[in-house]
């Protein structure tokens, strides 16, 4: 009885991404591989170059099986570091990118301007509920970075807007007159963990923050 041989230039089934899977293709390529030097003719026997590409071919498989497993235990480790990470956020203030401002009966609404490169020209930019812009602050040349402000409530009009949420959005240039991609931040305070999600997210009194936007953590 003969049983084809394995050429030597063939290829093993890839390691799939389960593990059990993994383990059936070790086992086929193992009974493959003994059913072949059971039944090989005594006559003519295997040659030596050949059985040793096709153990060589086995290593690897087995060795690709390994490091799919040492991969999926590194990707469950870094998700748990990451909810722990978010965990840790708990009671402090962050600073985080955000597109409303709110305004209290009294004071001042600080907020942080975000830039990338530096801007010739920054323009700060708050709407109502309706969308109309109701004041436009002007912060002139800023340097890349982080740039404290603040916005004292008074509109384009020189009266005090009432107590509530404004949508706020800023535009920046540099000295060409290309845009400079400016955010704007808002410091709030964590009150919970949404470990839900693919990534954890914090959740503040204005919603839902993705903990890789996170800017500043503050007490």
């Amino acid at each position: 009885m003969q049983i084809p041989t394995l050429a030597s230039g063939s290829t093993t089934p890839a390691p799939s991404t389960s593990n059990g899977q993994a383990e059936v293709d070790k086992l086929q390529f193992l009974k493959l591989l003994t059913t072949q030097l059971q039944y090989q003719d005594p006559l003519n026997p295997m040659d030596n170059t050949e059985f040793t590409a096709q153990l060589a071919q086995f290593s690897s498989l087995e060795q690709l099986t390994d490091l799919n497993k040492g991969m999926s235990s590194l990707i469950t480790a870094q998700a748990g570091m990451a909810n722990l990470q978010a965990l840790a956020f708990l009671g402090h203030q962050v600073a985080a990118p955000t597109d409303h401002l709110t305004l209290a009966e009294n004071g001042d609404t600080p907020f942080q301007v975000q830039l990338p490169n530096g801007a010739t020209d920054v323009v700060v930019t708050l709407r109502d509920a309706a969308g109309n812009v109701i004041a436009t602050n002007h912060l002139g040349a800023l340097p890349p970075g982080l740039h404290p402000a603040t916005w004292d409530g008074q509109t384009n009009d020189a009266l005090r807007a009432g107590a509530g949420n404004y949508g706020v959005e800023v535009g920046a240039v540099d000295s060409d007159g290309n845009p400079v991609a400016a955010r704007i931040l808002s410091h709030q305070q964590v009150t919970g963990v949404d470990l839900g999600g693919s990534a954890p997210a914090i959740l503040t009194a204005t919603g839902s923050v993705p903990l890789a936007q996170v800017v500043q953590l503050s007490d």
